[in-house]
């Protein structure tokens, strides 16, 4: 699967770094196979793509742009930011379509270039707080734009996602059986007051049995592939993350 990490629209609000947005070391038995740190000045091409899209889903009112007023880096960390502006716009996935919106925000993504079965995957992230945001770490098939694919037969796993003003936090996982649509997804929440003032590590160990999502290290919510059955999603790699 390939990761992503956005967030959704929102007016824009400074985020005062409250705590060293540095990973603690990995648990034993692990080997880091990818890593990025954000220590450069500009996001890594290698890694990700920043995405601008206005086409979004779920009812969200923003438009993704690649723009450094939406997308940065700096002092070890990537910001994604939402903004309330008017701004007008295109993008490659948008068939030659603009759009106006009133809200701008950044989405970036591992889509061609990073793509992982099975492991812990995992981000420090510090969230925002305000009516109307939406931040996500999740990751979607790999499969996703294959014929006779598409959402939510590719799988998508949620490692993190916050909405509005909510003191917790949620994981989820999509199949082609269970999923938001026929409101079967596997979903469950942890509380955390402090999400907006201070680092947390969000991440996800994967295994053919089973996955297991966590916050600081502790799982609140598992998975097993014997409760998903035989959905066809799970069956490939997955894409994205972002912080």
């Amino acid at each position: 699967m390939w990761v992503l990490a956005g967030a959704c629209c929102a007016p824009a609000q400074e985020t005062h770094v409250t705590t060293d947005p540095v990973l603690p070391p990995a648990p034993a038995g692990y080997v880091l196979v990818w890593e990025d740190d954000f220590n450069g000045p500009t996001l890594d091409p290698v890694n990700w793509q920043a995405v601008q899209h206005g086409d979004v889903d779920n009812g969200e009112l923003q438009f993704y742009t690649d723009r450094p007023e939406n997308v940065s880096v700096s002092n070890g960390c990537l910001r994604l930011t939402a903004r309330r502006e008017t701004y007008t716009g295109t993008g490659p996935w948008m068939k030659g379509k603009t759009r106006s919106s009133e809200y701008t925000s950044g989405k970036v993504q591992t889509l061609g270039r990073k793509t992982f079965r099975y492991g812990r995957i995992e981000a420090r992230i510090q969230l925002p707080r305000g009516a109307g945001t939406w931040p996500a770490f999740w990751m979607l098939g790999a499969n996703l734009f294959e014929p006779g694919i598409g959402w939510p037969l590719c799988g998508e796993i949620d490692i993190l996602e916050h909405s509005h003003t909510l003191n917790a936090v949620s994981a989820a996982v999509h199949t082609g059986a269970y999923n938001h649509r026929n409101d079967k997804h596997k979903i469950q929440y942890h509380p955390i007051a402090d999400y907006d003032t201070a680092f947390h590590v969000y991440g996800m160990d994967w295994t053919p049995e089973k996955l297991a999502f966590h916050v600081d290290g502790h799982v609140f919510f598992t998975v097993t592939k014997a409760e998903l059955g035989d959905s066809p999603a799970g069956r490939g790699p997955r894409r994205g993350r972002s912080p």
